[in-house]
């Protein structure tokens, strides 16, 4: 038995929206007639993969009309099935995003009842600016630790990385095309820096990139 006083009863299914109703309990009554009827949800599936580079962790958004989001699933490196749940056909817009991939965006139409699946999402990683880092001379028996900067032609930086006094790789991704710039600087800064620009095609990596640096 429960004690007097207000209660929520919720019935939940899957594939279905949850019903809750509130109900009052007088002392030493019964409570009967607490009918439910849960509505079927019209659901959005489909599959998030990488059609290149390694994956990564991500997630999809559903929005409505305006770019209201009306849910987000979570997905790892390895992609994987998503599912939503609406209520009623509309227009809606799937947005997929993860780190150092271009973000995707679907537009769906879904219709009431019938249940919208094959919603696949490819994504496409950015495009790849990586090297290495060396010295040609040592101070020691080491080089300095330092910093590399990743800038666009404008000077504004769109990353940085460091190296140890054992030099290092790096690696930077940029969603465009355009002309760039790559600087380094030790510290203490004896060594050379390197200042060098250079062009980027959208979807074509630059790799291999080999900077020793060499005593001031």
């Amino acid at each position: 038995r429960l004690p007097a006083g207000t209660y929520r009863v919720t019935t939940v299914a899957n594939g279905y929206f949850a019903d809750e109703r509130t109900v009052e309990v007088a002392a030493g009554a019964a409570v009967t007639g607490i009918d439910q009827t849960l509505v079927k949800a019209t659901a959005i599936r489909g599959t998030v993969s990488f059609a290149s580079g390694p994956g990564g962790a991500g997630s999809v958004e559903l929005r409505g009309s305006g770019g209201a989001v009306l849910g987000t699933r979570a997905f790892t490196a390895a992609g994987g099935p998503f599912v939503f749940y609406v209520e009623a056909g509309a227009d809606f817009t799937l947005a997929a995003s993860a780190a150092t991939y271009l973000p995707l965006d679907l537009p769906i139409t879904v219709t009431t009842g019938v249940d919208y699946n094959g919603a696949d999402l490819a994504l496409v990683r950015q495009t790849r600016i990586a090297g290495s880092i060396g010295f040609a001379e040592l101070v020691g028996g080491l080089g300095k630790p330092g910093t590399i900067w990743f800038s666009d032609s404008d000077g504004t930086v769109l990353g940085l990385g460091g190296f140890a006094s054992t030099g290092g790789d790096f690696e930077f991704f940029t969603p465009v095309g355009g002309t760039f710039n790559l600087r380094t600087e030790t510290l203490p800064p004896v060594y050379v820096e390197v200042d060098t620009t250079f062009t980027v095609t959208a979807g074509v990596d630059v790799t291999g990139l080999e900077f020793d640096l060499a005593l001031k």
